[in-house]
Order: C-alpha cells, then sequence, then structure tokens
C-alpha cells in the first residue's frame, strides 16, 4: 500500500510544527481532518518501537457527537487506510496495522 498526500499550506504549515499544542483551523471542505489522520500516521510512525519491533501509540479523536465522528473521521479514516485498518463497532476502536520499508 502506498499514501500519496499532499498538505495543502496552511495543513502543512500544522503538521511541520512540533509545539506540543497545536490548532487547525479553516472552512469546512479544506482538508482539515485528512491533515490530522496523517499527523496521526506521521507521529505513529516516529514511534520508538517496542522490544517486540511493534510501534505502538494511541490517540482520541474528539466531536461533540458520536454520529459527526462517524460522518466525518470514520469515513475519511476508512477512505484512506481502509487496506490496512480494522473498525470494531463493540468497542469504537479502530486499529491500524502495516508493515514499513
Amino acid at each position: 500500500m502506498s499514501i500519496v498526500y499532499t498538505a495543502p499550506k496552511t495543513c502543512a504549515n500544522f503538521m511541520l510544527s512540533q509545539s506540543f499544542v497545536r490548532i487547525l483551523m479553516g472552512p469546512v471542505g479544506s482538508g482539515k481532518t485528512t491533515a490530522l489522520l496523517m499527523e496521526i500516521l506521521h507521529r505513529g510512525l516516529a514511534q520508538a518501537k517496542g522490544p517486540d519491533g511493534y510501534r505502538r501509540t494511541r490517540w482520541a479523536i474528539v466531536r461533540q457527537t458520536l454520529s459527526q465522528l462517524k460522518m466525518t473521521i470514520l469515513l475519511d479514516l476508512l477512505n484512506w487506510f481502509r487496506q490496512v485498518c480494522e473498525y470494531k463497532i463493540s468497542d469504537q476502536l479502530v486499529t491500524i496495522r502495516f508493515s514499513v520499508r
């Protein structure tokens, strides 16, 4: 699986920042959700491998309602990572598994 992503300028600036707290704002359709998903992927890849050789990281993505979460974040996440992610409805958990060359 290969992911090709080019961030819009504002999102790229957000992703380049190393600040502990960052805020990304913009209009509907400006690519904020995708940029955040790519940032999570990037940070996960930067995570040090554990003794068993796996990188583990946890994230929480929050919206005002579960339905907003499903209609925005979950749809985009599945669109980008469907081949390597597993969504457990009962646990409201997404697991992404892949190997890096």
